[in-house]
């Protein structure tokens, strides 16, 4: 077996080892700080990218659905103005008039604000279902 040997260090050689090791010790400690903060920043930032597609994703499916509600609510409004408008205008003999005006099917409106809106509705969910963590 090896024999241990002791280097024998001068005081001053002790107090530059142990200032080194205190220096060494207090950079860790900064380091971890700094870590940590840049952590939290990161995972605050995170959170708040998280929260704004949440948001934005539920206000865009609202107004998506308030938008097919007003759609049923306007035709419903519109037709029964045309129909009273129809049979004024036949109480007045003027049935040559009320067989031009048209009456609006939800169907065709709905189908319209789908074609217009579908395509953002599929980038807007899978924005929002979209992986952060890449």
């Amino acid at each position: 077996m090896g024999e241990i040997r002791y280097a024998k260090l001068t005081p001053e050689q002790l107090r530059e080892a142990a200032r080194n090791r205190l220096e060494a010790q207090q950079k860790h400690r900064k380091a971890s700080e700094e870590a940590s903060e840049q952590e939290v920043n990161s995972l605050t930032t995170l959170a708040a990218d998280d929260k704004a597609r949440h948001n934005l994703t539920f206000l865009f499916l609202k107004c998506f659905f308030g938008l097919f509600i007003g759609a049923w609510i306007f035709i419903l409004i519109y037709n029964w103005s045309v129909v009273c408008w129809i049979i004024w205008l036949n109480e007045h003999n003027l049935s040559n008039v009320a067989d031009k005006i048209p009456l609006l099917e939800l169907d065709k409106l709905l189908s319209l604000i789908i074609s217009a809106l579908g395509t953002s509705l599929g980038f807007i969910i899978g924005y929002y279902f979209k992986n952060k963590d890449k």
